[in-house]
């Protein structure tokens, strides 16, 4: 991350860092979100984007210019607000593309599916990892003005004999939706990701023992 903030420096950007310690990883979204948000309308803003960037991702610097690339040129083009580098889940025995259409809640895990991973292009979805994920300020500020600290949750779904609990980062997607927000998921931006790197080249896992 050191070096990440020296390059960024040394181009000309003009980055800020939050950095929060929370076990629980909905309490820790919301608080950064908070912290940014009032970075943002105080004396440190305002700021003309936003990186999600989770501990356990490894990326190259070149994948964030190329994410950075690409969502100022469908910003600009198409009104791109939410893009997400490609990843793959932590999921050894079956792994998947961290992005996910919803499905019917039935045998397809959490109402959610996972999109496939010979996809190419930047794809519209229902909901991704947060794990390398960049979006305007204004989303940010939309959703705190809409659900205030509680924009990131665990939330139950289906019932008692089938669904189960969607993660904090579904969650967020579901209501930036809700709000009017479409989420794009960039395949051709491919990062690692601890407990499942991945080689594009054989799509094979990488464990970490």
């Amino acid at each position: 991350m050191i070096v990440f903030l020296s390059r960024l420096n040394k181009l000309g950007f003009d980055p800020s860092i939050f950095l929060l310690d929370q076990t629980n990883v909905s309490t820790a979204r919301n608080f950064l979100a908070k912290n940014f948000i009032e970075a943002h309308q105080k004396e440190h803003g305002p700021y003309s984007a936003v990186l999600w960037i989770d501990s356990d991702q490894t990326f190259e610097f070149m994948d964030f210019l190329n994410l950075l690339n690409r969502f100022d040129e469908t910003n600009k083009s198409d009104g791109v607000e939410i893009l997400s580098a490609r990843y793959i889940t932590r999921d050894l025995e079956e792994p998947k593309v961290c992005a996910f259409m919803k499905a019917p809640i039935d045998k397809v895990k959490f109402g959610y599916k996972a999109i496939l991973p010979s996809s190419q292009g930047i794809s519209e979805v229902d909901g991704f990892g947060f794990g390398f994920v960049m979006m305007t300020p204004k989303v940010l500020v939309d959703m705190y003005e809409h659900y205030g600290q509680h924009m990131f949750a665990f939330r139950c779904v289906g019932d008692k004999d089938v669904g189960g609990i969607i993660g904090e980062d579904l969650d967020w997607c579901d209501k930036a939706q809700a709000i009017g927000y479409k989420l794009f998921f960039d395949n051709d931006v491919s990062i690692g990701h601890y407990g499942g790197v991945i080689d594009d080249k054989v799509f094979g896992v990488i464990r970490n023992d």
